[in-house]
């Protein structure tokens, strides 16, 4: 089954919540366009939320979600996803079955409100994760931005062949 982060961290034996820093409905962003194969301006669900980890701040999250995969997509606008997986809401609300992922890591310079959010001094370093999540049917359901705390994440990958596996 594929998780995120509530799924992850939950899994650890983490205490997770999430402050809600926007829940609305915005423009497709560029980059999300041709994987949720959308027009311009065609309106998606951004849930943008400040990840806590035992009651540290260590995510900044920008989920963009789309609603042509199935019109449920809509209700998470309604939902408290303060407390809630958002996979778990795709998983039990929608029914969709996520199926694979792809991600691409690099390290950036956090903004001046990113630090603040996360608590780390101006000027650090974060982990920025792309992931494009994808349906059993192959449908892009999902573009995810998460922003990490350099000081408390270290990504696991392993190589196999026929594949990468990332742990």
């Amino acid at each position: 089954m594929l998780r995120g982060f509530t799924d992850e961290a939950r899994n650890k034996g983490y205490r997770v919540r999430s402050k809600v820093l926007e829940n609305k409905l915005i423009e497709v962003p560029v980059e999300a366009r041709d994987a949720f194969k959308l027009e311009p301006k065609t309106l998606v669900v951004l849930l943008k939320r400040l990840r806590y980890i035992n009651d540290e701040p260590v995510a900044i999250e920008w989920a963009y979600l789309n609603p042509n995969v199935s019109v449920k997509i809509l209700n998470v606008l309604k939902e408290d996803m303060s407390r809630r997986s958002l996979y778990e809401f795709l998983r039990e609300e929608v029914g969709l079955v996520l199926s694979r992922a792809i991600e691409v890591l690099e390290i950036v310079d956090l903004t001046e409100e990113d630090a603040r959010l996360l608590e780390v001094p101006q000027k650090s370093c974060a982990v920025l994760r792309k992931r494009f999540t994808y349906t059993s049917k192959n449908e892009c359901v999902e573009y995810v931005l998460s922003l990490y705390r350099s000081d408390k994440f270290r990504f696991k990958i392993e190589l196999r062949s026929g594949g990468i596996m990332r742990k």
